[in-house]
């Protein structure tokens, strides 16, 4: 599903947040949506997610994105890619950190992509001078979506949006996915500037095992 506007707001999809489900969500509310429509200037406009800086109706729209705890995003990244395959030998991840092993494509990406995440967050809700008016968490996804409608004085149906489906949900019971110990402080480590803005004191390690 692609970034999309609602007559009050624009919601940027970041990859790997539940923007899928909440584009049907919206749909599901009653909220008219459209889809952005911008020049394609890479790989993740070229799927629907567009950066934050390539809208031009951002100013005067409530401007809402979701993030998600790192270890679980790439985690999610992962599986999506053994899913879907190494489709993009010029994708900054597959370039750098292909793997069918899950423990060594962790191993890569904190030696060759550290922080990483943090900055590919902040090409769609900005930098933390400069945030966009609402950053959800993945974690509470339904309950966020709710919220930044809410701020937004979007009108929508409340128990039809809840009631949506899951969607897009990664199968992990058919991928190792698990981390190590040691791997996951590790990637913690490098990605210690994005858990300090969006997960101080919340970071989860869940995944581990």
């Amino acid at each position: 599903m692609a970034t999309v506007l609602t007559p009050k707001t624009l919601f940027l999809h970041v990859p790997k947040t539940g923007g899928t489900w909440a584009t049907r969500a919206l749909i599901e509310a009653g909220v008219p949506c459209s889809e952005v429509q911008v020049p394609v200037r890479n790989h993740y406009a070229e799927h629907g997610h567009v950066w934050l800086a390539d809208v031009a109706a951002r100013e005067s729209l409530f401007t809402f994105a979701f993030v998600r705890d790192p270890l679980d995003w790439w985690r999610s990244f992962w599986a999506h890619r053994m899913r879907e395959g190494w489709l993009f030998p010029d994708h900054e991840i597959d370039s750098r950190a292909s793997s069918t092993d899950f423990t060594e494509f962790v191993g890569m990406v904190i030696e060759r992509l550290p922080g990483f995440l943090g900055n590919f967050y902040e090409r769609f809700v900005g930098p933390p001078e400069r945030p966009i008016d609402f950053i959800g968490r993945f974690e509470r996804l339904a309950d966020d979506l709710v919220l930044a409608l809410r701020r937004a004085g979007e009108p929508f149906d409340e128990q039809a949006l809840r009631s949506c489906p899951p969607a897009n949900v990664g199968e992990y019971a058919t991928v190792d996915a698990g981390y190590r110990p040691d791997l996951a402080r590790a990637l913690q480590a490098a990605e210690q500037r994005t858990i300090e803005r969006f997960y101080a004191g919340r970071c989860s390690v869940r995944s581990i095992g």
